[in-house]
């Protein structure tokens, strides 16, 4: 600040005084906005409150336009839309900068789904859209040919923020197989045949487990979701052909909730443009009005975007309260009444129930409430399902096995099979085979389908002869024969391989290459011997050791 000295100078005209030039008059108009287009939302609301130049620059619908149109820079949580086709850029940067605390949903309504082939009619594109154990599987061909489907989402707009796939792991094929792509892509659009937005490919692990494609921040929007998957990873055994099988398909987003804003209203006008049919939303009678007045045509698409989207935000808004009631109940370890809510509000949705399995399994592995005063056991929950002869999830059947092991003589898990309560699980044979329930775990294996445990569960009772008629019936090759006697040896012992070795001779359909290289592996090969002979010298061996009794470990 100038001195009084200085400002008498200046008054009597002695000395010129230098004044600086504003930074957005110094540069061009051009350049000074891309520079304030870097900047976030609340900076630039600081910063029109400096001064009135300021805030007529700020206003500026270029600024605007380009914000709404930018991704959003790191760190800063806001959506952004590059097809933007609306006049009042502010309102819509506002209105990007609210849509991202909205909590997406799950939004497949399965009204149209499309498979570009279908191995067979038990494995269609339907099971992926619904917590069942069944899945979809393309037809076999070369590795590096890609499949496709098409799967409708709850209403015409819906903003797509998220596409997650999870493979399927063929538990009844040996080897545990997953059949999952080598990659995949999204893309979405407002008919099952034209779409406007397509994703880079997203590379897949070949495991099964969820793996997820992420649209948001972009705001993408459109009423049908194709998904490409591009390449595969599996070979199945027996006609050497690739597949590809999907479990599970989950589409998150958030349904344009038809409000006469600058956001929808754009979107919307996107979407016409983009050979939308109104009459899908409107109803055929007002197809007429559309081409005399689009203006009309718009709002009555608003309308009904209005009417769908209250219905489906009160259905997730019950969901989501009734979720976190749950949750809660669980927290505080009253697992029996969280399992009357959800007997009592009749949640038919397996996705949720398995979640809040998972919910209980997770609260029963953190701490062993067995014993303290005031809580219940985790199996608690499933008590009001079972006295309502209601069916349980695969992961809803797991506090089942451990009821029964509370309770061993009791015969609780039999009784229920044959009530057709529990559903035999690989997870639940799993947890029998930690129990060291060796029975038990071969009944939910075979129960399931899943011969490779199969296998292991009768290894570990020690009932070889049966091992080998599973092994017969599986009709397994030359190499499954050297991995199964290598199983026996690393699970039990030598002597034990080497009587389920002389077991495979006596049904015969052995080569003798395979028995050479397990006679190798067992260490009673006698290569000096020209006339050594791989059956002779297990059968031998096998006369030679001292199994004794053939238990269970």
């Amino acid at each position: 600040r100038p001195s009084a000295m200085e400002k008498l100078r200046y008054a009597s005209g002695g000395v010129e005084r230098k004044v600086k030039t504003p930074i957005h008059k110094a540069l061009p108009p051009q350049v000074f906005l891309h520079m304030l287009s870097f900047l976030r939302i609340g900076e630039l609301l600081r910063m029109e409150r400096v001064s009135k130049a300021l805030h007529r620059v700020v206003q500026s619908k270029t600024l605007w336009e380009g914000i709404v149109r930018r991704p959003p820079k790191h760190g800063e949580r806001r959506m952004y839309l590059p097809d933007t086709r609306a006049s009042h850029h502010r309102e819509v940067a506002f209105e990007l900068l609210s849509l991202c605390q909205k909590q997406p949903a799950e939004v497949i309504d399965g009204k149209y789904l499309w498979a570009s082939s279908t191995d067979h009619p038990s494995q269609s594109i339907e099971n992926v859209v619904s917590a069942n154990p069944k899945f979809w599987s393309s037809t076999g061909s070369e590795a590096a040919h890609s499949e496709s489907c098409v799967i409708s989402i709850v209403q015409p707009l819906t903003i797509v923020t998220s596409v997650s796939i999870k493979p399927y792991k063929a538990s009844y094929q040996l080897g545990l197989p997953c059949y999952a792509p080598r990659s995949f892509r999204v893309s979405v659009g407002f008919t099952p045949e034209d779409f406007h937005w397509t994703s880079e490919p997203m590379v897949c692990v070949n495991e099964p487990r969820f793996q997820e494609l992420k649209i948001n921040p972009r705001v993408v929007h459109g009423g049908y979701v194709k998904l490409e998957f591009v390449g595969k990873h599996q070979i199945q055994r027996g006609d050497e052909k690739h597949y590809v099988a999907i479990e599970r398909i989950r589409i998150m987003g958030i349904p344009v909730d038809g409000h006469e804003s600058a956001l929808n209203t754009s979107l919307v006008d996107f979407a016409l443009s983009r050979g939308l049919n109104p009459g899908s939303l409107v109803g055929e009678k007002s197809v007429s009005s559309v081409a005399q007045n689009p203006k009309e045509a718009r709002n009555e698409v608003l309308r009904a975007l209005w009417q769908t989207s209250k219905r489906f935000n009160s259905r997730m808004r019950f969901e989501r309260q009734l979720l976190k009631r749950i949750r809660g109940l669980i927290e505080r370890g009253k697992y029996m009444t969280a399992g009357v809510l959800v007997v009592g509000c009749q949640l038919h949705n397996m996705s949720l129930r398995n979640t809040v399995a998972s919910w209980v399994k997770e609260r029963h592995k953190a701490a062993d409430t067995k014993g303290q005063p005031g809580t219940e056991s985790p199996v608690a929950y499933v008590i009001p399902f079972i006295k309502r002869n209601a069916r349980l999830t695969h992961k809803e059947s797991y506090f089942v096995g451990v009821i029964d092991c509370l309770h061993p003589n009791e015969g609780l898990i039999t009784e229920y099979l044959e009530a057709r309560i529990v559903r035999p699980s690989e997870e639940l044979g799993d947890f029998y085979m930690q129990q060291k329930q060796y029975h038990k775990a071969g009944t939910m294996y075979q129960g399931s389908n899943v011969p490779d445990k199969v296998l292991d569960a009768l290894i570990m009772m020690g009932d070889f002869s049966k091992v080998v008629n599973v092994a017969t019936q599986l009709a397994l090759l030359d190499k499954d024969i050297v991995t199964l006697v290598q199983r026996v040896t690393k699970m039990r012992c030598r002597d034990d391989a080497v009587y389920l070795a002389n077991l495979l001779i006596e049904a015969g359909g052995v080569s003798r290459g395979t028995m050479k290289i397990v006679a190798e592996n067992l260490g009673i090969a006698n290569q000096n011997c020209p006339n050594w002979d791989p059956f002779d010298a297990i059968e031998d061996e096998a006369c030679s050791v001292d199994l004794g009794p053939l238990s269970p470990v």
